[in-house]
């Protein structure tokens, strides 16, 4: 991946390559996942990645 690479960049390629229901559940909308790029929760796959970045991606977790 490129210098300016978004997490929807990030996320094709794990499409592509890797799993295409999960990248394209996250990309369309349908798979809710909790996603963090250096521990700190992000909410738009607009987001752009440094170099070094670490993405996390977990489920989310609910209380009761």
């Amino acid at each position: 991946m490129g210098n300016g690479s978004t997490l929807r960049d990030l996320f094709e390629v794990i499409k592509a390559k890797i799993n295409r229901r999960i990248g394209e559940g996250i990309l369309e909308g349908r798979l809710f996942l909790y996603i963090s790029v250096n521990d700190v929760g992000v909410n738009t796959l607009n987001y752009v990645l440094r170099d070094g970045d670490r993405v996390t991606i977990t489920t989310p977790e609910m209380g009761g």
